[in-house]
């Protein structure tokens, strides 16, 4: 598992900071900025609540958002803790993660983390 993380490099391919947001223009010509990313709220608190609780961070609830950096940038989230934030992300929604899924990519924002665990819980329903 931890293997397919690193091949990246390690951390060094994760951003430091919020991801950027993409510039749109809506049918009258006006410009609007939204973040490049699916918010969708009730897989995204219970993303959420397993992060806060595997991680023990609880007092910093009000700022894990989609674009909040995961491995590399967060330093409670190192090789161990995302062993047990799989065990507890596959516990809550009812579904295995293989290994070979295990890449920095799942695990670089909370954004990227949830779309990844709402595929695959999607999957695993009846």
């Amino acid at each position: 598992m931890l293997k397919h993380m690193s091949d990246r490099g390690g951390t060094a391919g994760f951003p430091s900071g919020p991801q950027p947001e993409r510039v749109s223009q809506h049918a009258d010509g006006e410009s609007c900025q939204r973040r490049d990313m699916t918010t969708d709220t009730p897989f995204l608190k219970e993303v959420q609540d397993v992060i806060l609780r595997t991680l023990g961070i609880d007092n910093r609830a009000r700022v894990l958002d989609p674009s909040t950096p995961l491995f590399g940038s967060m330093p409670e989230l190192d090789s161990l803790t995302v062993i047990e934030l799989v065990v507890e992300l596959e516990t809550r929604f009812g579904f295995e993660i293989d290994d070979s899924e295990l890449t920095a990519e799942v695990f670089e924002t909370v954004g990227s983390l949830m779309n990844f665990v709402r595929s695959r819980a999607t999957e695993a329903r009846p």
